[in-house]
């Protein structure tokens, strides 16, 4: 049996499941500031939704039953239970962008999740800091969908942003998808694995290809010069060919190039 081909392209996917009445627990107890330190970073603290930064955690760890029924847990504290979506929603999408880089040794702070249309890069320590906005946890389902409070940001699709593996280099941009459901949040990630990308197509620009056969041409010999000229020349003549004529020049050229090679293995 023949050996697949691999993937053609140096593409990771992650995906992960959290449970929102664990988050809830958390955030009703005193481990709250601790947790959300060590799984946002600065700017993802800073762009929780104000209205869920407001939510008062009245129920202790004592109240809430661990098997208990999360209709229950949403009812005695929907603000909370807001907050714990929303938050189930990040700690999903960066366990799955954590799947979707096998080969990073990334932590949490190595991971912000913004929304697309309002992040910001700049080159500052590991190559991002991401610009303050609101932000609203997607809901599944109808029945728990709310209008969002009036903010100019947060309008884009949630990606994530991971600290490249180039110190001072801007971050990369991978593909997010977070959606909640009942006592649930999942998230999956694509992402373009930098580590892996030698022998895959490169990835230049349109322009850096242009810029890059420019950097060439300067540096061709004269020779190489000449083919080019004639290769060009050829592919003008091929174009006004009919295809019995195109037939009979390829045919005439493959015979020059081997003569070519006779003589010069013959001297």
């Amino acid at each position: 049996m023949l050996s697949p081909k691999r993937f053609p392209f140096p593409l990771q996917l992650g995906t992960d499941l959290c449970q929102i009445s664990r988050i809830y627990r958390i955030l009703a107890s005193d481990q709250e500031p601790r947790f959300l330190r060590r799984i946002l970073t600065k700017d993802e603290r800073l762009a929780i939704p104000a209205h869920l930064k407001s939510a008062d955690a009245s129920a202790t760890p004592s109240e809430i039953p661990k098997d208990g029924d999360f209709q229950a847990l949403k009812r005695r504290n929907p603000l909370l239970w807001k907050k714990a979506s929303f938050l189930a929603g990040r700690f999903a999408a960066k366990e799955a962008t954590f799947k979707a880089h096998p080969t990073r040794n990334l932590t949490w702070h190595d991971i912000t999740i913004v929304r697309k249309q309002s992040a910001q890069l700049k080159a500052k320590e590991h190559g991002e800091e991401l610009k303050k906005q609101d932000e609203e946890p997607k809901e599944l389902e109808a029945k728990e969908t709310e209008p969002p409070p009036s903010t100019p940001n947060g309008s884009g699709s949630p990606i994530a942003i991971v600290r490249s593996i180039h110190e001072g280099s801007p971050g990369q941009e991978v593909l997010l998808s977070i959606s909640h459901d009942g006592d649930y949040a999942t998230a999956v990630c694509l992402a373009f694995d930098e580590a892996q990308s030698d022998g895959y197509p490169s990835r230049e620009q349109p322009e850096e290809r242009i810029e890059s056969k420019k950097r060439g041409s300067s540096t061709d010999t004269e020779a190489e010069k000449e083919k080019n000229s004639a290769r060009a020349a050829e592919a003008a003549m091929e174009a006004e060919m009919s295809y019995k004529e195109f037939v009979e020049f390829k045919a005439w050229r493959a015979w020059k190039a081997k003569a070519e090679k006779s003589r010069e293995e013959a001297s």
